[in-house]
Order: structure tokens, then sequence, then C-alpha cells
């Protein structure tokens, strides 16, 4: 990885065979961190979850903040899997997707 994440994000990505961030993680990560309003615009399979899950989860101010991630069923159950798991390194908690 060519960031410093959490040791257990480490060894989470490396059992998924995560070498390194795609393009679209990598393009993403400096303006959501910076708190930048973005759209990624990506092929299907480039790993845009994780684009915006990294470094909204890293950001420093993530304590007094919420994350509302709104998508289709399909994206929204894997965003949530990916967030659980990530989040754990952090001690973060998050909650079930609400369907209409």
């Amino acid at each position: 990885m060519t960031l410093a994440f959490p040791p257990l994000w480490q060894e989470q990505l490396k059992t998924l065979g995560f070498e390194q961030l795609t393009e679209i993680q990598e393009r993403l990560f400096e303006p959501i961190t910076q708190g930048e309003n973005v759209l990624g615009v990506s092929p299907t399979g480039t790993g845009k979850t994780l684009a915006y899950l990294f470094p909204s989860l890293l950001a420093k101010a993530l304590k007094a903040q919420q994350l509302l991630i709104l998508s289709i069923q399909n994206l929204a159950d894997k965003s949530l899997m990916s967030l659980k798991s990530m989040g754990r390194a952090l001690t973060l908690r998050s909650t079930f997707p609400f369907w209409l």
C-alpha cells in the first residue's frame, strides 16, 4: 500500500490480494480527505467502493462526523460489509441499511 493504513487494514487487504491502490482510489483519496465534493467515474471492478471508504474512514474529524452512503441495494450491501470490516480497525460503528 502506498498509504499508511492501520495494521488490521493492511492484513485484510493483503488477504484480499491488494498490493497497491487502483487509479480511482489514488485520485480520490486527497480530495475526499480535504472535504471536497467529488464524482468518481470508473468501470465496474476498479475499486470505487474502497475509493470513497478509505479516505472517509481516515478523515481527521471523523469522530464528529457521520457518513451517509446512498446507493442501489447490492452496492449498499457491499459497502456495508467493507465498512464493517475496515471500521473495526478504527473502532467505528456502522448501521444496517434502510430500504424503501
